[in-house]
């Protein structure tokens, strides 16, 4: 039995640091991109963000952006009446068409509603780091279908918000690497953009899924077109990390959701990252425990991949500006097995027909 969780633990340590070798390390630093003269529209879709409209609309205010499009998602806290457009042509304000559950409906109202086929994709809780976030964004789709940005956490202080970051690191890392080879399967919509004409068809086909989270990555899922990046620091965009654990859990429940949806071959290298993170502790700790004797070798295989990730993270945690999680890794690896432990039995039982 010792020989058997001792080979688990070698393979699944070493598909683990193959994803980082083989996958990870293709993501890599971009040089100063242009600002582009096309014109664009940022489409914001909200629902019950009453307190966050405000400093939105002062966060994009000096936008490089021909229109600003606010669709509002049937929301009950009144926000619709606070967006207050005043003499600035280049706002305007909608209702989603329809009351669909995820925001859909509301991506389609906003999207197909752009006068301009360039459509930059944020969120009202967000902010991008500098004013000239929409238009790098826009520079990179004249050559894509779609451009996948990066949309960090804010760095403050606590336990939540450092995992937070991590985590949200971690699945940019995935997402973006896979999209550099070429096998793109999900975006964030706190930071995105898409063509109007490759968008509208498949947001249109859409509307009548009754999943409540996703819709940005069933967006990307179906652009057959070339999917971009776009990963300098200028096209950040931040948002707050939450407050407390049950508010993280809950966040992430409604995301994870929608991998069901993935094609088969991104679901299964998901699947074959997420369960050799899982086997590569499980049975170390069962190894520790109960065949104390193979302790130091246990450890020995641990320090190894910890050795090749930290290795490759010195560059990647530089490429997205999280350079003070780097020495921290170790404990977040570890957090991230707990992680995946708790989350997994919620993915499985996870009502997901509401979003709010």
């Amino acid at each position: 039995m010792a020989t058997v969780l001792l080979a688990i633990l070698i393979i699944s340590a070493c598909t683990q640091a193959g994803y980082w070798l083989v996958i990870f390390r293709q993501l890599s630093a971009e040089s100063e991109a242009l600002p582009s003269d096309t014109d664009h529209t940022i489409v914001v879709c909200y629902k019950n963000e009453v307190d966050n409209l405000p400093l939105l609309l002062s966060h994009l205010a000096d936008q490089r952006h021909d229109e600003l499009v606010l669709v509002d998602d049937f929301s009950t806290d009144g926000g619709l009446a606070t967006v207050t457009v005043g003499s600035d042509h280049r706002i305007r304000s909608l209702q989603a068409s329809v009351d669909r559950a995820g925001k859909k409906a509301a991506l389609h109202t906003g999207v197909t509603s752009s006068t301009h086929n360039t459509v930059i994709l944020t969120d009202a809780d967000c902010r991008p780091a500098t004013a000239q976030w929409s238009a790098k964004m826009a520079a990179q789709l004249t050559v894509s279908d779609a451009v996948l940005g990066y949309a960090p956490m804010s760095k403050v202080p606590g336990a939540v918000s450092t995992f937070a970051r991590y985590e949200t690191w971690l699945t940019a890392v995935q997402y973006l690497s896979y999209a550099a080879a070429g096998m793109p399967y999900m975006g964030v919509g706190r930071n995105m953009a898409v063509s109007q004409a490759k968008a509208t068809p498949i947001l249109a086909a859409m509307m009548g899924d009754s999943l409540a989270s996703g819709d940005d990555d069933l967006l990307i899922q179906g652009i057959d077109g070339p999917i971009a990046t776009c990963l300098h620091p200028d096209t950040f965009v931040y948002s707050k990390p939450p407050q407390s654990w049950t508010a993280y859990i809950s966040q992430k429940g409604r995301h994870m959701t929608t991998a069901t949806r993935y094609k088969m071959k991104h679901q299964i290298l998901l699947a074959i990252f997420g369960g050799s993170q899982l086997l590569t502790y499980l049975s170390a700790i069962v190894l520790s425990l109960v065949y104390v004797s193979h302790v130091p070798a246990v450890v020995t295989i641990i320090v190894i991949k910890w050795a090749v990730q930290m290795a490759v993270n010195s560059r990647l945690m530089k490429v997205l500006d999280e350079n003070d999680l780097w020495w921290k890794f170790p404990l977040l690896d570890i957090t991230t097995f707990v992680y995946y432990m708790v989350m997994t039995p919620i993915m499985m039982t996870k009502n997901t027909s509401k979003w709010s």
